[in-house]
């Protein structure tokens, strides 16, 4: 199963985040399949961000200001703005 998540590092991202670690921890069945986030979008937390996409291996990110896009065009990530 594949998912963004939008406003990852706010408080109902980062628990979204907790579950996919915990599901993610358990066997993968039919009932429990393996969750891949795709995407992430945070407004200016690039540092939690950045940890976010190394954790998770996520290429397409969304920060709120063109400066911080740059920092992530630079390592290679596809910045999308919203």
């Amino acid at each position: 199963m594949k998912i963004a998540i939008l406003g990852s590092t706010g408080s109902i991202g980062t628990q979204t985040i907790q579950v996919v670690r915990e599901l993610n921890s358990r066997k993968e069945t039919d009932c429990n399949p393996h969750i891949q986030i795709i995407a992430l979008a945070a407004g200016s937390n690039v540092d939690a961000l950045a940890k976010q996409a190394v954790e998770f291996d996520v290429k397409i990110l969304s920060v709120k200001f063109f400066i911080q896009q740059l920092l992530f065009i630079k390592f290679n990530y596809i910045i999308v703005s919203l």
